[in-house]
């Protein structure tokens, strides 16, 4: 019976132990997949401030010329720059 008992309580740690694994796994996937978006977030704000920082700078600079440097889409910046012009027109 102590034998069985024995057998019982080592299956039980092992499986108490697999699910501590699994679950340190599991936290350190979110982690990884929190830690991406966030360099994705930080990503887009800084191009966000360059977009920014150049139609600020270099107000005679065409649109699709930042675009280009910047490597995103025209649509961006112009979309930018239309905030920034409303801004200042209020």
């Amino acid at each position: 019976m102590e034998r069985g008992i024995e057998k019982f309580k080592r299956l039980n740690d092992k499986q108490e132990t697999r699910r501590l694994v699994e679950l340190g796994n599991k936290q350190l996937s979110d982690m990884k997949t929190n830690l991406a978006g966030a360099k994705e977030e930080g990503y887009k704000i800084g191009i966000e401030r360059a977009i920014k920082n150049m139609l600020k700078n270099k107000p005679d600079m065409p649109v699709e010329s930042i675009a280009e440097l910047l490597e995103v889409d025209i649509s961006q910046v112009e979309r930018l720059k239309n905030e920034r012009t409303n801004l200042k027109e209020n």
